[in-house]
């Protein structure tokens, strides 16, 4: 039997932002907090999958906030926190064979000091999301690839390509 190439086609692109608020608890042994001088975050996907009219994505936050302590000994101070997070996309006539892509960008980290001793934190994400399903023999179809975009011209032109052997 003859090998078949795979190929993957785009049935679905989206992106959105989303909002992931947690409460962090400063451990005991930790010094407290009297301010915060920054925090970086960092975030990963550890698992995108698609079911039946829907896709999951799950990944973790690593938060690393360099602080100003209640202590003299030593006043700056680094508190290291992880948060997981799902989230769930509904999108119409997803399979669960379709490939999933997300890319999440952080634009946005925000902390709030409720007590020494509890962070209120506010991630703003951009999730970007593409669903690609296997297109299996195209020996008989037409793909059309989306406009294409000229940087001298400034014009937008379809192209189509025959797959011949």
């Amino acid at each position: 039997m003859p090998k078949k190439d795979f190929f993957q086609r785009t049935v679905w692109q989206n992106q959105k932002q989303i909002l992931v608020n947690e409460i962090l608890q400063v451990g005991k042994g930790i010094p407290s907090i009297q301010e915060i001088i920054t925090a970086r975050v960092v975030v990963k996907v550890l698992d995108q999958e698609a079911f039946q009219n829907k896709t999951l994505i799950q990944g973790v936050n690593n938060i690393t906030i360099l602080y100003f302590a209640n202590t003299h000994s030593h006043p700056i101070q680094t508190l290291r926190a992880q948060m997981d997070f799902d989230y769930s996309i509904p999108i119409p006539d997803t399979q669960p064979d379709y490939l999933v892509k997300t890319e999440l960008l952080v634009e946005n980290l925000q902390l709030d000091l409720i007590n020494p001793l509890t962070i209120e934190t506010r991630i703003l994400f951009k999730l970007l999301t593409s669903i690609t399903t296997p297109v299996e023999d195209l020996n008989s179809q037409e793909i059309l690839f989306p406009p294409h975009h000229s940087k001298r011209t400034k014009n937008f032109f379809w192209t189509s390509a025959h797959y011949l052997n």
